[in-house]
């Protein structure tokens, strides 16, 4: 079936339309996963904070025994089971935290192992010190068992926050190639609409040129005896088909058209240029419409007009 010029004009915005969904869904869907990574990235920084404070529990309860062993001052003892206390709540707080990420849940549980195993140590360094005295508990200390576990500890803290940025900088690429892609999309999806406007153009530009030789034809019936009045008759009717598909092309475009006889004069607006320009018809005529140009510019764009229509 052989689509009339107005089904055609009408297909091609419709197309226009379809890309420019199919461009906001791709931004979109790209906004949304760019503030969703955002806060991902900042919630596992936030959660690797936790882990330094468990850290610095161990520190803390590190310290407080050695002042202990060294001193044999039982209010040592209080700073170390309070920092127990906390230890025990951050440890359970980290875990909760990292409860989406099983890799990260894997390593720390063999740093919770370890920090068991410090503690264990540091428990027996107390008793020593409290059962044995000084030297067997300094003897116990420079064994270096104690430093190798708390070793152990920082590296697998170190290995946890390496995971917890990889988990991240996954995600920061993922937004990279979608918006990458949205781009690439809008620039592809603009191609195509400025390829249907142009088509449009053309089309509407090859009606006017039909228009312009059906007037001709009519002119010259027009100037042909009584016998001729047929031929003039079917020339207005095609006239008139094209001033319709003319116009009905006009309204379908969005920016709208004009067209002007060989004086310059109005013959046709289409609505959307009248709402584009905020005039009526009879305001356009006789050179009104040069009341919507910048006053610096009417008569430059009058002196151009005129060339164009001597020429």
């Amino acid at each position: 079936m052989k689509l009339t010029i107005e089904k055609k004009i009408l297909g091609g915005l419709c197309i226009a339309l379809l890309v420019l969904i199919i461009i906001g869904i791709f931004a979109c869907r790209n906004t949304v996963l760019l503030l969703w990574a955002t806060r991902n990235h900042a919630q596992i920084e936030d959660e690797l904070r936790h882990l330094e404070e468990i850290l610095s529990g161990m520190k803390d309860a590190e310290s407080s025994v050695r002042g202990y062993v060294i001193t044999g001052d039982e209010s040592f003892l209080e700073t170390y089971h309070s920092a127990t206390v906390s230890m025990n709540q951050e440890i359970q707080h980290f875990r909760e935290l990292i409860i989406k990420y099983p890799i990260l849940q894997k390593k720390f549980d063999v740093m919770k192992s370890l920090i068991a195993d410090k503690f264990k140590l540091l428990e027996e360094r107390i008793n020593l010190r409290k059962n044995y005295g000084f030297e067997a508990a300094q003897q116990a200390v420079r064994s270096g068992v104690g430093k190798q576990v708390m070793d152990d500890i920082r590296n697998v803290a170190n290995e946890i926050k390496t995971k917890g940025m990889d988990v991240a900088n996954e995600w920061d690429e993922k937004v990279g190639r979608s918006a990458r892609n949205t781009v690439i999309t809008i620039l592809l999806g603009g191609m195509v609409i400025f390829a249907i406007s142009g088509i449009s153009v053309i089309i509407i530009y090859r009606e006017l040129d039909r228009r312009r030789q059906t007037e001709k034809i009519l002119s010259l019936t027009l100037k042909n005896e009584q016998p001729a009045r047929i031929r003039a008759e079917e020339a207005q009717k095609a006239l008139l088909e094209s001033e319709k598909r003319s116009q009905v092309i006009g309204e379908a475009i969005p920016f709208g058209i004009w067209v002007c006889g060989t004086d310059g004069g109005v013959i046709y607006l289409s609505d959307s240029f009248l709402k584009l320009v905020g005039m009526t018809l009879e305001e356009c005529k006789q050179f009104g419409w040069t009341k919507r140009l910048p006053p610096e510019d009417v008569k430059r764009t009058l002196a151009d007009w005129n060339r164009c229509i001597a020429g």
